[in-house]
């Protein structure tokens, strides 16, 4: 079976599916470059927020993306004559939620002034992305 090459809807291929998870690997870094940065020039204070709502939000997602790429395993198999570069649009859902675990850190960063607390969050997101790496 051939797989399309190009044309809208068709899947990306050969080195583009390991650059979209290094360059999701490497925002996780720039975040918490910005969270250190800015925060810097800020006064900690409290976030006019829950305290639980980013780490409850985090867990939240990462349960998704763990459960989204158990899915992905069962219900979309490779199939021998599919390329291994092959990007699968689930794929790509469980790497946005992996990397949405660092921007939730980033947000509680900025809005306590706090950079030290995106740490959890940025290590919990690369823990992710490693766990759910291209094969």
């Amino acid at each position: 079976m051939q797989v399309q090459q190009g044309g809208p809807g068709a899947p990306a291929q050969g080195p583009v599916r390991m650059v979209m998870w290094l360059a999701m690997t490497a925002s996780v870094f720039v975040y918490g470059a910005v969270a250190f940065v800015v925060a810097r020039s800020m006064e900690p204070g409290p976030a006019g927020l829950p305290v639980w709502l980013f780490p409850a939000l985090s867990v939240g997602l990462a349960t998704v993306a763990v459960v989204l790429h158990r899915k992905l395993g069962e219900t979309q198999p490779r199939r021998r004559e599919e390329p291994a570069s092959l990007v699968r649009p689930l794929e790509v859902q469980v790497w946005v939620l992996d990397e949405t675990v660092a921007i939730l850190g980033l947000v509680g960063a900025l809005l306590t002034g706090n950079a030290t607390g995106y740490v959890a969050y940025g290590v919990a997101s690369l823990i992710l992305l490693v766990l759910h790496r291209p094969q």
